[in-house]
């Protein structure tokens, strides 16, 4: 894969909702809010998730991964809280990555 330098993309873990929260990480984010960012895809349907994303993070825009095969790639046909978000759903799927945030 090749970014524009330069490019943020973090792939977010479980201890993201436990950490982004501290002022250190804020002050971080603040500085460099990435250009996408890869939540798990639960982080869409929780009110901390949405939060951490929206108001913390600040990215361009996010993708939710380690979607259970579950989840339909129809959005219409998905739970109402995931509905309005990009997700995942496929093996093999990508998404351009904005250079500019």
């Amino acid at each position: 894969m090749r970014l524009p330098a330069p490019a943020l993309v973090p792939l977010f873990g479980l201890l993201l909702c436990a950490t982004a929260s501290s002022a250190r990480d804020a002050m971080y984010w603040e500085q460099n809010p990435p250009q996408m960012a890869f939540p798990p895809y639960w982080f869409f349907s929780s009110a901390n998730g949405v939060e951490i994303l929206q108001d913390r993070i600040k990215p361009a825009r996010s993708v939710g991964v380690h979607v259970p095969v579950s989840i339909p790639a129809d959005p219409l046909l998905r739970p109402a809280a995931l509905r309005g978000y990009d997700l995942f759903t496929m093996p093999g799927e990508s998404r351009v990555i904005p250079t500019e945030h």
